[in-house]
């Protein structure tokens, strides 16, 4: 049983977590204040929609650009983009918006439409248009789409969707492609209504997890998918100077409007109370953010590159980011070199990370992150041997007897993340196009020659773990032993083999003649340092330099805990201060 002191403290700092994060966002099988439980578990918006800056305040704006907030990942189920049953597919087209919804719309798009080129894409069949000298996309059109526009690459100033981000089956490829037509700095504008107000032909195509949603969480849901196609600002982000502050913000200045409040309606009692003769217009924009110029930088080199990039969701990008950057700083690039560096690797992350993907099950993302950021500036989009290579030594294909499979019996004892660094030191060797291979097996496999004979009896890696072995067998466990022999062979060995492809056996023999001069204490101070690289590269790195965004997330859950710490002291002290208030009240006056 739980003390009654301690489950005191124990709701006392729950309450205050949730009071510090202004309110209960949704988890699988929580609730919010006043708003129905969906099917999916995703955080979406609290009952309360975000206060607009005075400064920023305009007709109809709900949301701006500085207060939206995203979970981690895609947080949507896939069912729930399925359509709902067909019954009504045949019904006659009918408009969704009355008239005075329809003359609001067109004043919103005269303002924010920006001219020239037009797509204007109806998913209700009325055929009835809010834009002049638009090119008009029809239901049929839009339904029978793939997940491809037909437009040509930055040939478009604006695209406006009507009604069809609840009908959209597949919105991340949908808005990634809109992100690709329009020209840098055009505009993407959704309008929507309510669902319960959609007529029965355009209700049987809308995706089932459309109606699971109230007003207010569908702001966040479209929006969500900007963010979750190219990236859009989180909470606390200017749309101003974006670039030089965070990664992964393809679009920009992202808005959402509201002009009948039914965002606000998300109680039982709001919604009983709600003008149904009034039909809501509700619109969701963000522009295109601009390409990386010349001279802008590596990060904003980085950044443009990995909008669009597949296979990887908008942490998985920065992570990759950050510790790209660190690469170049580590190793004193100047700012041309960095971005050449940043454009090379960047160019290869979305192979690279397609390949990875299956293993984010098993190997935490950072580890991921780490390694992509490791293979990509060598990593070769056009080779056939690094991919099969990485597979083989993720054990996502069998390993085989010429290399793979002799390389893990001989290092059984290394961690994840050590097996990480090995193969960070052993794929940019399998680049045919930058080294030497040779056939080592009856069914045509290729090995570097760099690295031929390195498995050997007698080999170096043998002979690494001889060494070692011999001197620190006492003194130090079989993970350290053939770390210690694995960081030898990759720092020691493999430059100097890799400069002489043709004679490995007399790298191999230079390599044992080298491990023959080094003392216990030579080991020793070797292990120290390959053991603590975590710790000195954390001491070297200035995580607000590297990752602002993370940075200022940090300080802020750090706040966040002092103020719950304090908190729960002073209850402490006043229960203490009530106790003894209370027994010098109960005190034999004899």
């Amino acid at each position: 049983r739980t003390p009654p002191g301690r489950a005191m403290r124990i709701l006392v700092a729950v309450l205050a977590q949730v009071a510090a994060r202004g309110g209960l966002a949704y988890q699988s099988g929580g609730l919010a204040r006043g708003l129905r439980r969906p099917r999916f578990g995703v955080e979406v918006a609290s009952a309360k929609m975000p206060e607009v800056p005075v400064e920023l305040q305009e007709e109809g704006l709900k949301v701006p650009a500085t207060a939206w907030k995203w979970p981690g990942r895609w947080p949507y189920a896939s069912d729930g983009f399925d359509r709902a049953e067909a019954s009504g597919s045949s019904e006659a087209a009918e408009a969704i918006l009355d008239a005075a919804a329809k003359e609001t719309l067109r004043e919103h798009l005269a303002k924010h439409a920006p001219g020239g080129v037009v797509v204007e894409i109806d998913a209700t069949g009325t055929g009835e248009s809010y834009v002049a000298d638009a090119r008009r996309v029809t239901e049929a059109e839009w339904l029978t789409w793939s997940e491809t526009t037909p437009f040509e690459d930055e040939s478009v100033d604006a695209v406006v969707l009507l009604h069809a981000a609840e009908t959209a089956q597949s919105p991340r490829a949908l808005f990634r492609d809109v992100w690709r037509v329009l020209k840098p700095g055009g505009r993407c504008i959704v309008a929507f209504s309510s669902a319960k107000f959609s007529p029965a032909r355009h209700a049987a195509n809308t995706i089932k997890m459309w109606k699971d949603y109230n007003d207010a969480q569908r702001l966040y849901i479209v929006g969500s998918y900007f963010h979750f196609s190219a990236g859009a600002p989180a909470a606390g982000l200017s749309a101003d100077g974006l670039r030089a502050d965070v990664w992964g913000a393809g679009w920009r200045n992202l808005r959402g409007y509201d002009y009948l409040g039914s965002a606000d309606k998300t109680g039982l009692l709001d919604r009983m109370t709600l003008d149904d003769s009034k039909v809501p217009l509700l619109v969701v924009q963000a522009d295109k953010a601009p390409p990386a110029a010349p001279g802008d930088g590596a990060l904003a080199v980085m950044d443009a590159a990995l909008w669009l990039a597949p296979h990887a969701e908008i942490d998985d990008k920065r992570l990759f980011a950050t510790r790209l950057l660190s690469i170049t700083r580590e190793f004193g690039l100047d700012e041309a070199a960095a971005e050449r560096l940043a454009t090379k690797a960047t160019e290869a992350f979305p192979l690279l990370y397609e390949t990875l993907t299956p293993m984010s099950t098993v190997v935490a993302t950072p580890l991921l992150a780490q390694l992509a950021a490791n293979l990509a500036p060598s990593w070769n989009v056009r080779s056939l041997a690094q991919p099969a290579a990485l597979r083989e030594g993720f054990g996502l294909d069998p390993p085989r007897d010429a290399f793979w499979k002799p390389l893990g019996e001989l290092t059984p004892a290394l961690l994840v993340d050590d097996k990480l660094w090995l193969l960070t030191d052993l794929l940019p060797l399998f680049d045919e196009a930058a080294h030497p291979a040779s056939v080592v097996d009856d069914d045509g496999y290729t090995l570097p020659d760099a690295l031929n004979g390195l498995l050997a009896e007698a080999g170096p890696l043998c002979a690494a773990i001889d060494t070692v072995e011999d001197a620190l067998l006492a003194d130090v466990s079989d993970r350290d032993a053939q770390l210690l022999a694995v960081d030898l062979v990759c720092r020691d060995y493999l430059p100097d083999a890799v400069a002489r492809p043709d004679d490995t056996r007399a790298a191999a023999a230079d390599f044992r003649a080298w491990l023959d001069t080094l003392s216990k204490r030579d080991l020793e101070t070797f292990l120290d340092e390959r053991k603590n690289y975590r710790d000195i590269a954390k001491a070297n790195a200035d995580l607000a330099d590297l990752d602002p965004e993370a940075a200022a997330k940090a300080a802020d859950d750090k706040r966040r805990a002092a103020a719950v710490e304090a908190m729960l002291n002073d209850i402490a002290k006043q229960l203490q201060a009530k106790k003894a208030a209370a027994a010098n009240n109960n005190k034999v006056p004899f």
